[in-house]
């Protein structure tokens, strides 16, 4: 008697769905990312000398370093592991903005961090992070481009912020107003799309 077909591994992504890691790794990018803008704007508002001024710019700091970490495991994920198509019914310029935005995303969330690390260790000091472990001063910036990393990094903190609405509204109106299965390709525990 022959077997049935093997049903496809829940952690994979599937034609109509994404796997439950890709699935993990999204929801971890959204979260660490919100969390650390979030985190920035507060430390925006707290002036030099606030008394919390040096835990939140730890707490953005560590959370900066946790985002670019997931975001490289989701990249390393998403090279092995294909994302399925877009939905049909897109038109042409949907499907370029949805592929240009998240590669811009992307770029933007792997870059951020990166100039962080280079305002954080501009003075050649470690960047502590937590159980003990630092981020070495491996590279000094000084100069114009010293002066112009806080204003760059801001800038593209508020251009992620930007992107990630437009990201949401974008599937939104997608489920909502032209019909289709983008949240349930999204949210984990729904069944995969034929």
């Amino acid at each position: 008697m022959p077997s049935a077909p093997t049903p496809p591994h829940r952690s994979r992504n599937a034609p109509g769905r994404y796997g439950l890691t890709s699935l993990g790794l999204h929801w971890a990018l959204a979260l660490t990312v919100l969390s650390t803008a979030a985190v920035g704007i507060w430390l925006m508002g707290l002036g030099y000398y606030d008394p919390w001024a040096p835990t939140a710019l730890w707490l953005h700091r560590a959370l900066g370093v946790l985002a670019f970490c997931v975001l490289l495991l989701k990249l390393l994920w998403h090279r092995f592991q294909p994302k399925p198509p877009l939905e049909q019914g897109l038109t042409r310029f949907e499907r370029i903005a949805a592929v240009s935005g998240h590669h811009l995303l992307n770029l933007l969330v792997f870059a951020l961090p990166i100039t962080g690390y280079l305002m954080s260790t501009s003075t050649g000091d470690a960047v502590p992070l937590v159980l003990g472990l630092e981020l070495p001063a491996l590279v000094q910036v000084s100069g114009v481009l010293k002066e112009a990393l806080p204003k760059l990094h801001a800038a593209m903190g508020f251009g992620i912020l930007g992107l990630v609405a437009l990201h949401a509204a974008a599937a939104f109106k997608h489920q909502f107003f032209d019909k289709g299965h983008t949240l349930q390709r999204m949210l984990p525990g729904r069944k995969p799309l034929e």
